[in-house]
């Protein structure tokens, strides 16, 4: 290399010390074994997040959790919606992709609604009959749209 006039060149590395790489928190981390969402923003385990502009935002400090879709797919997957948000999450549906992969347990009467999605392979429909240990419940208050864990004992 020497003998080559690469040594004033920005391609040639001149050191060959040890590059530290800062840890990125994990989007497996960002849902505890108790079902609390952590935000490490604040520092507060919460229980429940809010879903505006379809984006994940802390209920404590109103950050964005980045991944929290990934983090609720790899912990369960499932997702319970009451009878009265189905307009809200077909229209989750159609304008976004974050719940894609995800389970949707609905009842019977709203199946024929959400067919589409599970033909494209979307989501997936699960009967409302079966008993779920753990699952995301999917409720408004007013004009929020709010998802919370929820586990059976």
């Amino acid at each position: 290399i020497e003998n080559y006039e690469f040594r004033n060149s920005w391609f040639v590395r001149k050191s060959f010390g040890l590059k530290k790489k800062k840890e990125k928190s994990s989007f497996i981390n960002l849902v505890s074994r108790e079902g609390k969402i952590r935000c490490f923003f604040c520092n507060k385990e919460l229980d429940f997040v809010f879903l505006e502009n379809f984006r994940f935002m802390c209920s404590n400090c109103g950050t964005e959790l980045r991944d929290l879709d990934l983090a609720f797919k790899y912990f369960n997957g499932v997702i319970k919606g009451e009878e009265v948000n189905y307009e809200i999450l077909l229209k989750i549906l159609e304008y976004s992709h974050i719940f894609d992969g995800y389970k949707l347990v609905l009842p019977l009467s709203l199946k024929d609604f959400f067919l589409f999605y599970e033909e494209i392979g979307r989501i997936s429909i699960l009967s409302e009959n079966e008993s779920y240990k753990e699952y995301l419940k999917l409720h408004t208050d007013k004009d929020r749209v709010i998802l919370s864990f929820f586990r059976k004992i």
